[in-house]
């Protein structure tokens, strides 16, 4: 199925707390999102940026899954994007390398979470 219908959307008001530095920010990866993988995180129309990924395996392969606490994180998303329950696979922009504050990610994340081969991350319990 395609995203290609018309539609209304608003931009702006993206909270980035989460992000700690520019570090990636100019040179994210383009990544495909499982469709079905991340029905269970949008809100308003839209996934977060700052949601945790890895890579899907099986019949998942070759896109991202939602990072649930296990496996190997291979990035974040970069920005909010539009996203459609009963859609088609989405390309977006994957964060693979900078400083993350955990404590304002919209996913949890553990500061020692493994990390996927490539992502260059230094994942941080801000007090603030």
């Amino acid at each position: 199925m395609t995203q290609l219908q018309k539609f209304t959307e608003t931009f702006g008001g993206t909270d980035q707390r989460w992000l700690l530095s520019r570090e990636g920010t100019d040179t994210a990866e383009t990544v495909t999102l499982d469709h079905d993988s991340w029905d269970d995180k949008v809100v308003n129309g839209r996934l977060k940026g700052g949601e945790p990924m890895k890579a899907g395996s099986g019949g998942t392969a070759g896109k991202m899954i939602p990072y649930g606490g296990t496996g190997s994180l291979a990035g974040f998303l970069l920005n909010d994007v539009p996203f459609r329950v009963g859609g088609g696979d989405k390309v977006a922009p994957m964060l693979n390398r900078g400083r993350i504050a955990v404590k304002y990610l919209p996913s949890t994340v553990a500061v020692g979470a493994t990390l996927a081969a490539g992502a260059r991350f230094k994942l941080v319990d801000v007090t603030v």
